[in-house]
């Protein structure tokens, strides 16, 4: 249930709203949030370095994803948008 107060305009205020009914939960910090970031960091490398050699394979398409997808020992029915955020990770060098 969302309350807003009668002094509210309701439409221009959509971002306080939200604000309001975020989820609240602790944030993961120090050693538990920077070993979750190098994993991920050395999935997005290993993922470059997958795409790389099925690029020099000619793989495309649905082959080459499910060949990335297996070298990086992902379930197979994963979607593929993960695979791209991942790969995606790999060229922002975060």
């Amino acid at each position: 249930m969302i309350f807003i107060p009668a002094y509210w305009s309701f439409d221009p205020n959509w971002r306080a709203i939200t604000a309001l009914h975020r989820a609240r939960g602790v944030q993961k910090q120090g050693i538990k949030l920077k070993s979750n970031q190098q994993a991920k960091r050395i999935e997005a490398l290993r993922a470059a370095q997958l795409s790389k050699q099925a690029a020099a394979l000619n793989l495309k398409g649905q082959a080459r994803t499910l060949w990335i997808m297996n070298g990086l020992r992902l379930d197979l029915r994963t979607d593929e948008r993960q695979l791209r955020r991942i790969l995606a990770k790999s060229r922002d060098g975060t």
